[in-house]
């Protein structure tokens, strides 16, 4: 018990203020609906429990025996029609308590700029975490197989190999031709249908063509596929264009939403994951139990999962701090220029981009861009520490 007890001291004595940093956002992050909100969490009326809270619906105030309310009482989007046109948070306002006070002020629109930091607490987690775990699954899987099988292992039959590369090239060059200029304005339904129509019509096309292929004896020979070559010319391909205008780019042809960006820039960062990841796979390669794995028969996938990956992962987590500031730092961008996602969802750049309007109302500006700066600075400095 003391023994477990000194490595929990020991443990929080190791923390330093970038850890605690980061874990007061997680907290605030995860819990940001349940600590500012204009609807109560718990409701009592008539011996009945509610909870508003959880409901899309208008709450009426006062008419409920007792209620549990939030620590702050508004919403990232409620409007105080008493105090707009940015109210400082040390100047008078019209509020009925101090419950009621606008702590940091507000702005134009008569919003709480301490929700809307709370919720984009809430935006830059989701968003940081999020498209870093969708370039980890790319960029591992991509920089694994370049990494594992090299110029010369993997070996596939000619007919199968052209077929592939049929899908591969219909898909390339006529799904973006047959995408209109309104994708954004087509619902989700409508879009993914349209996507699995013509993807299943390529697939059936590439099987007639490996069937028709695999009738002559010359498309049955193995050839060996330069798989390292391919991925590292993609990697590179990716790395000449600017990251930002190709994300840009990309905001302009999907609907602006929190999910789309965070697909967009996870899909745009997976490039030095892979590059990672490839290079410590090369060298795990050429060990011993690697080899003997090989003697003993065991298949790719067997030596892959048990003893490859998990020797190649750590050094790639050290990675994911620095690549989860990055995440965080180009959503603000594209929020401050507009770009990010729709008007009900709020960030720190979203909120940065509103101190535009009117350069006196400095509480606009120095909170989140402070908030913005401590955030990146402990990431980057918890990735530094990993890093040693």
């Amino acid at each position: 018990m003391k023994k477990l007890s000194l490595k929990y001291i020991l443990l929080f004595r190791s923390f330093s203020f970038s850890n605690w940093f980061i874990l007061a956002i997680l907290v605030i992050g995860v819990l940001a609906p349940f600590l500012a909100n204009d609807k109560p969490i718990i409701s009592i009326q008539n011996h009945n429990i509610s909870f508003p809270f959880f409901s899309n619906e208008k709450y009426l105030e006062n008419t409920a025996a007792f209620e549990v309310w939030p620590l702050i009482p508004y919403h990232s989007q409620s409007l105080d029609f008493k105090n707009m046109n940015s109210v400082g948070p040390f100047e008078e306002q019209v509020v009925p308590s101090l419950y009621y006070r606008h702590w940091l002020g507000t702005d134009e629109l008569g919003r709480d700029l301490l929700a809307g930091l709370i919720h984009g607490c809430h935006t830059a987690i989701w968003v940081g975490f999020g498209a870093m775990a969708i370039a980890l699954i790319i960029g591992v899987f991509l920089g694994g197989i370049a990494g594992y099988f090299g110029d010369s292992t993997y070996r596939i039959h000619k007919a199968k190999w052209i077929s592939c590369l049929a899908f591969l090239l219909l898909t390339a060059l006529f799904i973006p031709n047959l995408i209109p200029w309104n994708w954004a304005e087509i619902p989700f339904i409508e879009k993914a249908t349209q996507t699995i129509l013509f993807t299943m019509l390529f697939l059936f096309l590439s099987a007639v063509l490996y069937f028709i292929l695999n009738r002559f004896q010359a498309y049955k020979k193995s050839i060996s596929i330069p798989v390292d070559l391919i991925i590292s010319r993609c990697i590179e391909i990716m790395e000449t264009i600017p990251l930002l205008f190709l994300i840009i780019a990309l905001s302009a042809i999907f609907s602006p939403s929190y999910w789309s960006l965070i697909g967009i820039i996870g899909i745009s960062s997976w490039t030095s994951i892979a590059k990672f990841m490839r290079a410590e796979v090369l060298k795990i390669r050429q060990k011993d139990y690697v080899e003997s794995g090989f003697a003993l028969g065991l298949s790719n996938i067997q030596i892959m999962k048990n003893h490859v990956l998990p020797n190649a992962l750590n050094p790639i987590y050290i990675n994911l701090s620095f690549g989860i500031a990055a995440a965080i730092l180009i959503e603000a961008t594209l929020s401050f220029l507009g770009l990010g996602m729709g008007v009900e969802q709020v960030s720190w750049g979203s909120i940065l981009a509103s101190s535009r309007a009117d350069y006196t109302s400095w509480w606009l500006a120095v909170y989140p861009g402070v908030l913005l700066f401590l955030t990146l600075y402990s990431l980057n400095q918890i990735g530094d520490k990993l890093s040693k």
